[in-house]
């Protein structure tokens, strides 16, 4: 049996409450972890991407645990409510309890429920951005090996392939 089961229905509200605070935060960091991306690609420092990278890891990692927390609660007060099913969400919840606890709930999840669209819209973004970058660098890297291969040096008939002249000059006295 989890610990939110055995807690009054104000407790239940208030954990929920807190997690939903918790989700956000973490949201939050998400987004600010895209804009730090999106300037790290501009400047195109791998460092900083990597370092990045394992932040947002982290994260994810938290909102997981914090989400997986939210859906305990949410199924003890739906149960104690009287819904039934997976499907049961804050906002059916909010509609039965009534009072300021449902008020706050109903905040929290709304402000939850844009910033979550709001880091899609970000990661989108920095996904489409990568692409971008990505293509670009493959195409520096195919225009080098073009210009470096042996396919440039010799002909078809394996002879050495003209080319364009390179001037140079070669000092034999020195």
């Amino acid at each position: 049996m989890s610990t939110a089961t055995a807690m009054p229905a104000t407790t239940k509200t208030e954990q929920l409450e807190a997690v939903l605070r918790e989700l956000l935060k973490e949201h939050e960091a998400l987004i600010k972890l895209a804009s730090r991306h999106k300037e790290a690609l501009r400047r195109a420092d791998a460092q900083e991407i990597s370092r990045i990278s394992s932040e947002r890891t982290a994260v994810v990692a938290r909102i997981a645990m914090h989400d997986k927390k939210r859906a305990e609660i949410v199924g003890v007060l739906a149960k104690d409510l009287g819904l039934s099913g997976a499907g049961v969400t804050v906002r059916s919840i909010v509609s039965l309890i009534g009072g300021q606890a449902a008020t706050q709930l109903g905040i929290l999840a709304e402000k939850l429920r844009t910033i979550i669209e709001r880091a899609r819209t970000e990661q989108a973004a920095i996904r489409d951005a990568t692409a971008t970058v990505a293509g670009h660098l493959g195409g520096v890297l195919t225009h080098v090996v073009r210009t470096c291969s042996v396919g440039q040096t010799y002909t078809a008939k394996g002879k050495m392939n003209a080319g364009t002249a390179m001037p140079a000059s070669i000092d034999f006295k020195h």
